[in-house]
């Protein structure tokens, strides 16, 4: 780990709005940035770990932020022995964890999926909302801010370059900081160019359900909740049925009855449907 690129900005308030990047060694000022040069990659990690502890933000986004970014730190401060990053939430004595999962649709087929669970603060991928809901050639950071923000791309920088550039002076570093520091711009302006966030406060608002349940949650989670909340205040109770294990469907005890009835009715036997 050489660099970690942040941008805080707080709703209603541009003034509070800043950048900040964590650099291994020694690096040049960069202009409208806060570069906090450290001397070995742990301090950097846990200087990392203080500042999300000190923002507190209620919402984390990035860009594959949760299947790759918080993933690799969280391997290597395993491999560094650290536990910070396991206590970053803002809620007292609980813990950060993984959440794993499959996801299926007919554009992208079935992925496994990682989700980032920080109590206190909801981890807003950009990634998988763009795949669910745009269909691009790419999704590659770089090419969905071209086709979005046309005029704002990142800079070219190769990977394997990354490496020689840390090893050379602190000029170098600060063009590997300015990088990073630019995705996390981008991430930012894509966010608020397609409403991304604003669309999914409103949906949560129009669903009943949490902002995270409508990152993390289908389509029929949402419905189910609506109809909950429609059914309740008419004084229907929503009934709850068991899972067949063998198959994971929803077991309708008296569905059934009602088909072979049906059925028995038309002539066609007892055949049994679900």
């Amino acid at each position: 780990m050489i660099t970690i690129g942040c941008f805080r900005s707080v709703y209603g308030k541009p003034e509070l709005t800043e950048k900040t990047v964590f650099q291994l060694d020694t690096c040049d000022a960069i202009e409208g940035t806060t570069v906090v040069a450290c001397p070995n990659e742990k301090s950097l990690l846990i200087q990392f770990c203080e500042y999300f502890i000190q923002t507190g933000p209620d919402i984390f986004s990035g860009y594959n932020s949760d299947a790759f970014d918080f993933v690799y730190v969280f391997e290597r401060m395993e491999k560094l022995q650290l536990k910070h990053m396991k206590y970053i939430s803002i809620e007292p004595r609980t813990q950060v964890f993984f959440k794993k999962g499959t996801s299926c649709s007919a554009q992208s087929g079935a992925r496994e999926t990682i989700k980032i669970m920080i109590p206190g603060t909801v981890c807003f991928d950009l990634l998988p909302i763009c795949r669910m809901n745009y269909k691009l050639r790419s999704y590659t950071l770089n090419n969905v801010a071209q086709h979005f923000l046309k005029e704002q791309k990142k800079d070219d920088m190769k990977y394997q370059d990354l490496p020689i550039f840390q090893k050379k002076d602190s000029k170098h570093r600060a063009i590997i900081a300015r990088y990073c520091v630019q995705d996390v711009v981008l991430v930012q302006l894509l966010c608020d160019k397609l409403q991304l966030l604003t669309n999914a406060i409103a949906m949560a608002r129009v669903c009943g359900v949490s902002l995270n349940a409508v990152i993390t949650r289908g389509q029929s989670h949402k419905t189910k909740t609506m109809v909950i909340r429609e059914t309740a205040a008419k004084g229907y109770i929503f009934p709850v049925f068991p899972k067949d294990p063998a198959t994971g469907y929803t077991m309708c005890p008296w569905h059934d009855g009602i088909v072979n009835e049906q059925a028995f009715e038309s002539g066609q036997g007892t055949t049994k449907y679900r």
